[in-house]
């Protein structure tokens, strides 16, 4: 699966505002925040539900390593 430069600067805008936004929230208000961020990008690129469900816990094993 390859990912357009417009798909790929839009997932990279998420990222890098969940990062300033972790000095401004708590732990817990940032995480569902950044999830809820990160999940509706990538809707919006994913076409198939599995690609989604797959990126998906990828995004929450992130999270919750950070």
């Amino acid at each position: 699966m390859d990912l357009t430069p417009e798909e790929t600067q839009k997932i990279e805008k998420v990222i890098k505002q969940s990062k300033s936004d972790l000095k401004l929230y708590p732990k817990g208000v940032w995480y569902k925040t950044t999830g809820t961020k990160l999940r509706k990008v990538l809707k919006e690129i994913m076409a198939s539900k599995e690609v989604r469900d797959a990126l998906s816990d990828v995004v929450k094993k992130w999270i919750l390593n950070v």
